[in-house]
């Protein structure tokens, strides 16, 4: 996945290290945030 800030990147690292990110759907929301839903529809926003 590619983001647009390094706010985001770093959201996106911390996701790598502790989420299996392949078992989610991956959503830029802003410039700081990162949603990630599984697949009974949860879901969670991670910000910087």
């Amino acid at each position: 996945m590619k983001v647009n800030t390094v706010e985001q990147f770093k959201v996106l690292e911390f996701l790598k290290e502790n989420f299996e990110l392949n078992l989610f759907k991956v959503e830029l929301l802003d410039r700081y945030s990162i949603k990630i839903t599984d697949s009974e529809s949860e879901s969670m926003i991670f910000k910087y």
